[in-house]
């Protein structure tokens, strides 16, 4: 899978990862959050979760609440 993202990194939005320029590049960074969140569980961090949100056509990476 390509992914063509312009990746950011703003003190104005820290849960900001980047512009996306196509649906491949949500699906690409949410199955890699998915992974992160299994590994997250397996070492005993249950507390610490995230999600992958889509604002237009801005990504960002959010902790949600467990």
């Amino acid at each position: 899978m390509e992914v063509n993202m312009k990746l950011i990194n703003s003190d104005k939005e820290p849960t900001l990862l980047g512009v996306m320029n196509s649906d491949n590049d949500y699906k690409f960074v949410d199955q890699i959050v998915y992974n992160m969140n299994k590994d997250l569980v397996d070492s005993g961090f249950d507390q610490y979760q995230y999600k992958t949100i889509k604002r237009g056509n801005k990504l960002y990476i959010e902790r949600q609440e467990v």
